[in-house]
């Protein structure tokens, strides 16, 4: 039985989403910026692709080790 994202991706995919609409909103402040609006749409991509992800997979088991190991 597969289980579903795990609460450290279900975080990081968050984070890359709240810094996704930062970005767009950044995008209009200074006339649609295509950096921004590029950045964001890569961002909502990684929060797609984390999502999708085992939640044993390696990558993220490292993400979340260094993560949680702070400085």
């Amino acid at each position: 039985m597969e289980s579903g994202p795990s609460r450290f991706q279900l975080s990081l995919a968050d984070f890359c989403r709240s810094t996704a609409a930062w970005r767009r909103r950044k995008a209009e402040e200074y006339d649609r910026d295509e950096r921004n609006l590029r950045t964001a749409a890569a961002l909502e991509e990684l929060a797609h692709h984390v999502l999708s992800l085992p939640s044993d997979d390696t990558r993220l088991l490292d993400l979340q080790r260094l993560a949680a190991e702070g400085d």
